[in-house]
C-alpha cells in the first residue's frame, strides 16, 4: 500500500469554516500566546503503545485559573473533572489527554505535581487549587 501523505483539516477542505479566526504559523494550540503543550509516546509493541499529552493553559493554572466550559462532540470519550468544570466555570489544573487504562495514573501523576511544586495558601486565604479535580480527557481504548 505505499506511503500516504498527511494532510491536514484544512488543507482538505479548505472551505469549510473551522471558527471565527486564522490559524497562526505553526497551525498548532501552542500558537496561542501562554499555552504550553507535551506528549509522551510509551511504544513497546506489540503490547504497549500508548502515551498521554499534556496542555497546560497559563504557567500559573493552578492559582490563576482560566475560564472553560464542556462540549461532548459524541459518545466514545469523557473526562474527568467535567462537573468542576460546569460548576464553577473555570479550568483548574492541565488537560491531560490519554486512554481508559491509564486515567488513574494520569490523574495520580497530575495530583503528585500540585502537592509537590504548589504550597498552600495561608489560613483564611481562598485558593481553587484545593478544590479542582484534575481533567482527564480519555477514549476508549480495548
Amino acid at each position: 500500500m505505499g506511503s500516504l501523505k498527511r494532510s491536514r483539516f484544512r488543507d482538505l477542505l479548505p472551505s469549510l469554516p473551522l471558527g471565527s479566526f486564522s490559524s497562526g504559523p505553526k497551525n498548532s494550540i501552542t500558537d496561542i500566546p501562554h499555552v504550553t503543550a507535551s506528549c509522551l509516546n510509551v511504544r513497546n509493541p506489540p503490547d504497549v503503545m500508548t502515551g498521554v499529552t499534556a496542555i497546560l493553559p497559563n504557567p500559573d493554572i493552578f492559582h490563576n485559573p482560566c475560564f472553560a466550559g464542556i462540549f461532548r462532540f459524541n459518545g466514545n470519550g469523557k473526562m474527568t473533572g467535567s462537573h468542576w468544570i460546569n460548576e464553577t466555570g473555570l479550568l483548574t489544573s492541565p488537560i491531560m489527554i490519554t486512554n481508559t487504562f491509564s486515567i488513574g495514573a494520569v490523574s495520580e501523576g497530575v495530583l503528585e505535581y500540585i502537592k509537590k511544586g504548589h504550597k498552600p495558601p495561608p489560613p483564611g486565604e481562598e485558593d481553587l487549587l484545593f478544590w479542582g479535580l484534575p481533567v482527564v480527557v480519555y477514549h476508549v481504548a480495548y
